[in-house]
């Protein structure tokens, strides 16, 4: 057996045959099980009097416990149960009766009451927003992923058919477009194959030179301005080629603007085919439709009545109307294309005379402000063409409107508007301040800001400033031009819009505007080389402005405290908004530890936090009204560090004392630091990454400045130079002195 099965054999070997330098293992078994007895010792449920020796699952129990109960306690000698031994009883103490809580009083019951009803409702609101914004999400899920397969699939068709014809049928193009415009709002094209898309560009292009030729022009103009009734077949079949044609031009400018757009799909051809179709449908399509004065191209002068046939005069007609909103989806397109990329000279000197012309057009309101922002934005990234720009509106500026109505006005409140012309100018000078971008160590940490950050902001207020000096001067010296009372009514519609907007947050540059005109104005009266009636004229244009800076130095003098107490109750209403209890009172909000730069600081943040809340992503005003906002408040806080160094360097001069020198020196670093500081945080505040961040977060609490505290906090921050202002025009001459006291409010 043993040589069969050497298994046995090797474990008797190892039994019998010890190992030197490791204990038998009934030594290591009975140290264990002393281990475990300490071990067990030490819990609560030990029984000191049980017998320890207990039997193993495998054998018996150890032949060496006995010499281990001499050190175990001896079991007690009693026969009774412990449980029933008579023990000394403690005596309680008897504490003294304590006095009764009083009842609570009733209105604290009622506040809790209320205090907890309202946390509920927070909750039960709280939970209802989840539920719906669950159930949007998954609609939005299920719309996304039909959109994507309709695209997927209308792509594929075109594609797969694309030898037998170039021109795509005019359904299957607009059902295209509107599911690319879905897709692009929720930043999702970009899933679709991309060579796919590169090629439906290319197939696109071929679609817009079905209505342009070779030098851009539209085909077929005669055949579109003809009154003839023999023509009206010839006109529908025209007109439904310049339909898809645009239909075209949207769709392929969709494509190249959506989020991570295919490098393949960036045609240039196609860019340039859509802005020549683009101007030329408003050439010849929009604006005869809209204003019934434009002069067409067989030269009709402007007090001619065009002859009117079915559709004309208005957008009644589907085509028309379909074409209007094509051209007002292919300006944002562009905006957003100069906005993100490089283009060609040629095609942006196209996109800037073709944004030029809707201004003097009247009842196309959508083209207006779309042109708004492809102007001021190709006037902010294209330096060389802001000559240009500024020249063409002055040159063309006689066929502004007469009047404002509903339709080329931009709305301020129920009962106030200005002109859309007046916001593009302004929006035009705000578009010149850049705020340089936020520079990062190599750490991770913000650097703060150099002498060139200050240099560069303080030439792009000098430029800005320039380029109100070019457009004002001109302006007003054209009012002794030949039709000097049109021009002469049409720059007092522009200076009331200017005062209206005086107080608006949307428009901080109306201030410098102001300030820049008083100046002309206080100079082109006092030079006898003018003409008189622009010397009267100027003289009268300075009353208005002076009135309305007095009147407003009236208002603000009448109470000394009410712009400390409103800035308290502003300030105070920021921080309750931010701590985001409501539990908490209005009242009970400590801002005695805030100093003056923080209290300006919120203010300021505020303010940022309003302009976008109030604005919608894809507009460019906000961005250039913040950064305008942020370089006026860096600039001034330039200045009054150089005001203060130039103080400490006379302080120096003079022979002062040790102590007061040392004091000097102290309040010096501590104005430096503060402007560092401040310095920092007005970079910080015109981040696009921190406005960003700011948007979300605005979004999602809701809890923005109201409309009179955001236009209060704007006349805040500019009060003491409008005072300087005023002393400035008001006090400068014994000519016109008496003319302002005689002159009535507004």
């Amino acid at each position: 057996m043993d040589s069969l099965n050497p298994l046995p054999v090797y474990r008797n070997f190892q039994r019998s045959v010890p190992l030197t330098g490791i204990q038998p293992i009934n030594e290591r078994k009975r140290k264990f099980s002393e281990v475990g007895e300490l071990v067990d010792s030490l819990t609560p449920y030990y029984d000191v009097s049980g017998d320890r020796s207990r039997k193993r699952k495998h054998g018996s129990a150890r032949p060496d416990s006995a010499s281990d109960e001499e050190n175990q306690p001896q079991p007690s000698t009693s026969d009774g149960p412990k449980f029933f031994n008579k023990t000394k009883k403690i005596k309680k103490v008897k504490r003294e009766d304590e006095p009764e809580r009083p009842p609570t009083p009733t209105e604290v019951i009622k506040q809790r009451e209320l205090e907890w009803a309202e946390r509920e409702r927070n909750l039960q609101d709280k939970n209802r927003r989840r539920q719906q914004q669950a159930e949007a999400e998954g609609l939005c899920v299920m719309a996304e992923s039909e959109s994507q397969n309709k695209v997927d699939s209308l792509l594929e068709k075109i594609c797969d058919n694309s030898g037998s014809s170039s021109l795509i049928e005019k359904n299957i193009l607009c059902e295209l477009r509107k599911e690319a415009q879905k897709l692009k709002n929720w930043r999702k094209l970009h899933k679709c194959d991309g060579d796919r898309l590169a090629k439906l560009v290319q197939m696109l292009e071929k679609n817009i030179r079905d209505v342009i030729d070779e030098e851009g022009q539209l085909i077929c103009k005669d055949l579109l301005e003809s009154d003839d009734i023999a023509n009206e077949m010839a006109r529908e079949l025209l007109n439904e080629r310049f339909v898809r044609a645009s239909d075209g031009a949207t769709l392929a400018l969709v494509i190249m603007t959506s989020h991570r757009a295919p490098k393949q799909a960036m045609i240039e051809d196609t860019i340039e085919r859509s802005a020549q179709l683009c101007k030329q449908l408003l050439a010849h399509v929009v604006f005869p439709a809209a204003d019934s004065i434009v002069r067409n191209s067989k030269g009709k002068k402007l007090d001619e009545k065009p002859k009117k046939r079915k559709g004309a005069g208005d957008f009644a007609s589907s085509w028309n109307y379909d074409i209007n909103l094509r051209v007002v989806d292919m300006i944002e397109c562009f905006s957003e294309l100069i906005r993100n990329y490089s283009l060609n000279e040629v095609t942006v000197a196209l996109l800037s005379t073709m944004a030029s012309t809707p201004f003097f057009v009247d009842g196309i309101g959508q083209i207006q402000m779309a042109s708004i922002q492809l102007l001021s934005v190709i006037f902010r990234k294209y330096e060389t063409f802001r000559h240009d720009i500024m020249k063409e509106l002055l040159f063309s500026i006689h066929q502004l409107p007469p009047a404002k109505n509903l339709k080329n006005c931009y709305r301020l409140s129920s009962n106030e508007y200005v002109h859309n012309f007046t916001v593009l100018i302004l929006q035009l000078i705000q578009s010149v301040v850049i705020i340089p971008a936020r520079k990062r160590s190599d750490d991770g940490d913000d650097e703060k800001p150099t002498d060139e950050d200050d240099t560069f902001i303080d030439g792009c207020f000098k430029e800005a400033k320039k380029w109100a000096v070019t457009f004002l001067k001109s302006f007003l010296h054209k009012c002794t031009a030949k039709a000097e009372e049109d021009y002469r009514r049409k720059f007092e519609l522009f200076l009331q819009d200017l005062l209206a907007a005086l107080y608006r947050p949307d428009w901080p540059a109306a201030e410098l505007m102001l300030t820049v005109l008083g100046s002309i104005l206080v100079t082109t009266f006092r030079a006898k080389t003018f003409d008189i009636s622009l010397r009267i004229a100027s003289m009268d244009y300075l009353g208005t402005i002076t009135a309305r800076l007095r009147k407003d130095r009236v208002i603000t003098g009448k109470d000394s405290n009410f712009d400390k107490t409103r800035l308290e109750m502003v300030v105070k209403s920021i921080l309750f908004d931010e701590a985001n209890d409501s539990t908490a009172l209005l009242d009970d909000v400590d801002i005695s530890k805030l100093s003056s730069t923080e209290k300006m600081q919120k203010l300021q943040q505020a303010l940022i936090d309003f302009l976008i809340a109030t604005k919608s992503d894809n507009d460019v005003s906000a961005e250039y009204a913040i950064a305008f906002y942020a370089g006026e408040w860096y600039k001034k806080t330039v200045d009054d560090l150089e005001l203060s160094q130039q103080q400490h360097q006379d302080l120096q001069s003079q022979n002062l004392s040790s102590s007061e020198m040392k004091k000097a020196e102290k309040r010096y670093q501590r104005i430096v630091e503060r402007s560092e500081n401040m310095k920092e945080f007005l970079i910080k505040l015109a981040d696009k990454k921190n406005l960003k961040k700011r948007g979300t977060h605005v979004a999602k609490s809701g809890r923005i400045m109201i409309d009179s505290d955001a236009a209060w906090t704007d006349h805040l921050q500019g009060y003491f130079h409008r005072q300087l202002l005023y002393h400035r025009f008001y006090l400068h001459g014994d000519q016109y002195h008496h003319l302002i006291h005689r002159r009535p409010l507004p």
